[in-house]
């Protein structure tokens, strides 16, 4: 696999990890319950909001990893300490 790219996963000490991950592993990486989760997510509770993919909401690793690293702000403040709110 050297000089293998994929876009789906990153490499880390030997193992694949997904960069997008469905409910199920973002509950699972969070520590709460699936239902939890997409309760949080409804309400703005859960910062990142996702991407919806063929029909799926997945979440993006390294953000769910940033997000939690500044204290799981609340969704509205997460979009303007992100930068995704501005308007060019």
């Amino acid at each position: 696999m050297s000089g293998e790219t994929n876009a789906t996963c990153e490499r880390s000490a030997g193992i694949m990890l997904p960069l997008l991950l469905d409910g199920n592993a973002t509950a699972a990486a969070l520590g709460i319950g699936l239902s939890t989760l997409y309760a949080m997510d409804r309400s703005g509770e859960l910062g990142p909001a996702g991407v919806k993919l063929r029909g799926r909401r997945l979440w993006p690793r390294r953000e769910l990893e940033r997000w939690v690293d500044v204290g799981c702000p609340h969704r509205e403040k997460w979009i303007e300490m992100s930068g995704e709110g501005k308007n060019a």
